[in-house]
């Protein structure tokens, strides 16, 4: 009869391993993703600050250009003001884009913050189940199957009296 505290053993060093395991993907799965994430964003924002900046300076040329407009040219006028306002719907659209992807860049930057302590305790975590786990193997090596082990060794099994009769008996037909 085995002992109860045998499968105990067993299900500390078996959930210990499964929780490091656990514990170690998950945690780096997810500050992967994270850092992709902040990473495109700030690509993105790279990308409108420069369209947004090619913009600014499209408008500043058209303003320059308005003013030094005299009246005799009231048509190239007209065509520069229709120009002018839609180039400032343009640029009013990709400052809002770039206002939501900073706000969105700041909230990631908060989740990161937040990841990394996160990940400090992933990594305690990690830890105590690891130790989990060498704690159940060695109790259950220490505690039980040494003995068995030992056991084993005194009592031979039944085959193994038959294994020995055989090799001590003299072999038919030589």
């Amino acid at each position: 009869m085995q002992a109860p505290t045998d499968s105990l053993y067993k299900f500390i060093a078996i959930s210990g391993l499964i929780g490091f395991i656990f514990i170690y993907f998950d945690s780096h799965r997810r500050y992967d993703e994270l850092y992709a994430k902040v990473e495109d964003d700030q690509i993105k924002i790279a990308e409108l600050s420069a369209t947004v900046k090619s913009y600014t300076n499209q408008k500043e040329y058209l303003e320059r250009t308005l003013k030094s407009l005299d009246e005799s040219q009231a048509t190239r006028r007209e065509r520069l003001l229709k120009e002018y306002d839609a180039h400032m719907s343009k640029v009013q659209g990709f400052e809002v884009a770039l206002g939501v992807i900073t706000a969105t860049v700041k909230a990631r930057s908060e989740r990161s913050k937040r990841l990394d302590e996160l990940l400090t305790r992933y990594k305690l975590f990690s830890g105590l189940f690891l130790g989990l786990f060498v704690f159940g193997v060695q109790m259950w090596y220490l505690r039980l199957q040494r003995f068995i082990d030992a056991k084993e060794k005194v009592i031979p099994t039944s085959e193994a009296k038959e294994s020995r009769l055989k090799d001590r008996l003299p072999k038919r037909g030589m």
